[in-house]
């Protein structure tokens, strides 16, 4: 679902479903600092996997797909990011419900 406020999140929007699949888990959204947004979500109607990356350029409209963090069976969720004033976005995300991983990337 997405829902937009263009108050400062005062007042928000309908809820509505996205094109973006989710099987009810958590996301992370950041917007970077070249103004792009980035999403980090589980890229499934029904399992926690894949994890995947993708980018918008028109403000969430459309997205891309651009690196799957995981795709193995397993759970990989939780996911949250950063992004460096290098540019480097750091991610961390719970890997099979055993432990944080933390990987860096470039987009």
């Amino acid at each position: 679902m997405e829902s937009f406020s263009y108050d400062n999140g005062r007042i928000w929007s309908k809820p509505e479903k996205t094109s973006l699949r989710n099987p009810n888990s958590a996301v992370e959204l950041i917007r970077l600092n070249d103004g792009r947004l980035l999403l980090v979500y589980n890229d499934s109607s029904v399992k926690r996997t894949p994890l995947v990356v993708a980018l918008s350029e028109d403000d969430g409209e459309t997205w891309h797909n651009v690196i799957v963090l995981e795709k193995e069976e397993g759970e990989f969720s939780y996911p949250s990011a950063v992004e460096h004033s290098d540019g480097i976005v750091h991610i961390v995300y719970t890997y099979k419900r055993q432990a944080i991983k933390h990987i860096t990337i470039k987009v």
